[in-house]
């Protein structure tokens, strides 16, 4: 009995191959997806810390309202 992977269609075996493209940095589509990966991060960070940013004037706001 042959294994399972040789017994796939070549079709197949493109499609784990396309899968392994994609996942490698190595591969232009690779690449893209590592970019596209960084910057959902960094637009994620960058909008945490207007989040945090408009957090500490509000916190401000409210010590400078409650010491008047």
């Amino acid at each position: 009995m042959g294994s399972r992977s040789r017994d796939l269609p070549a079709v197949g075996s493109s499609a784990k191959l396309a899968l392994l493209e994609l996942g490698s940095p190595f591969s232009s589509t690779g690449r893209t997806l590592v970019r596209l990966r960084k910057a959902e991060q960094y637009g994620l960070c960058l909008s945490l810390g207007l989040l945090e940013e408009q957090n500490m004037k509000y916190i401000t706001n409210i010590q400078e309202e409650a010491t008047e």
